[in-house]
């Protein structure tokens, strides 16, 4: 954590340009609309039948509201209570599953059920939870919050993930992730560091775990790829020759403890979890903050990922 007894620091780094902003394609603009009304409550109305699933996934283009035969290239039929289609040439007759090549392929599970994992794992709800109230098994809960987790991990491979900027404080701290032994008695588990900083300004962060790697030049290179130039750098542990300090510390007098604050307590799920899983948790604690609006609420989180689903899915 930060203190302010110590001295902090301006970032001197370069940073590459920022690539020019794609155009939103049309499928994405209407996704937007459709879930413009749509609300965590009146989702669960909008799922209460497999045929009213269906037409909401739809409307917000999570299915396509459409489908060329491949292979005579007449249009398909919607047969809603077996979630099929099939291709109206009387000669042809081929079937495909509303699901193919969807986010939803890869399960058998009702589509409301699956729609409703979605909003529980955007309310963040423990997977027990979600599986007792959605009627499945913890198992396939599991599942699907990893589904939701992958989204998350492409969103933010997406963008440049950067913090600060002239004006702007940002706290550096790590934090140990690895799983306490109870009364420090018996296994004794792998210790991983997770490292980032905070902006003060704008409550966006970044984290990278850095497993046992926590040398000067690896926690350098971290700060020089994800601190802007100009950022005023708090901490009170890591010096570095790219860091000078300024004339005086006073300005970081009632704004340390952002990390501690704001972060660390978000990850403590992530203690003594399996390796191979960490970074596909931190991208979603990520995701929430970068993409989600600020204080957003189930609402606006169930949009933004749906919003995502379909970049990725359609």
């Amino acid at each position: 954590m930060a203190s302010s007894t110590r001295p902090s620091s301006i970032a001197k780094t370069k940073v590459a340009a920022s690539p020019c902003p794609m155009m939103p394609r049309s499928v994405d603009v209407q996704a937007a609309r459709g879930l413009k009304d749509t609300t965590f409550d009146g989702l669960m109305d909008a799922t209460s039948s497999a045929s009213d699933a269906l037409a909401w996934c739809m409307s917000v283009h999570l299915l396509p509201t459409s489908l060329l035969c491949p292979k005579c290239a007449k249009d398909m039929r919607l047969d809603v209570n077996n979630e099929r289609r099939r291709c109206s040439r009387s000669l042809c007759r081929t079937e495909r599953s509303v699901r193919t090549s969807s986010f939803f392929a890869k399960s058998k599970l009702p589509l409301r059920k699956l729609v409703r994992l979605i909003c529980h794992w955007a309310a963040r709800a423990a997977v027990t939870k979600a599986a007792e109230i959605v009627g499945v098994n913890e198992q396939a809960a599991m599942q699907w919050y990893t589904y939701c987790r992958d989204v998350c991990s492409k969103e933010m491979l997406s963008i440049p993930v950067q913090i600060g900027g002239e004006g702007h404080i940002v706290e550096i701290d790590e934090t140990s992730l690895k799983k306490k032994s109870k009364y420090n008695r018996g296994k004794h588990f792998p210790d991983y560091w997770l490292f980032g900083g905070v902006d003060h300004t704008t409550n966006r962060w970044f984290g990278i775990v850095t497993y046992e790697d926590r040398t000067k030049p690896t926690l350098s290179a971290i700060m020089k790829k994800h601190i802007k130039p100009g950022t005023l750098v708090m901490s009170d542990q890591f010096t570095s020759e790219t860091y000078v300090d300024p004339v005086s510390g006073a300005h970081t007098n009632g704004v340390e403890g952002a990390w501690e604050i704001r972060i660390k307590r978000h990850l403590k799920a992530m203690r003594g979890m399996k390796k191979s899983l960490l970074p596909m948790y931190l991208d979603e604690y990520l995701w929430r903050t970068w993409f989600a609006p600020p204080q957003a609420t189930v609402t606006e989180v169930l949009r933004v990922i749906v919003r995502g689903i379909v970049k990725y899915y359609y």
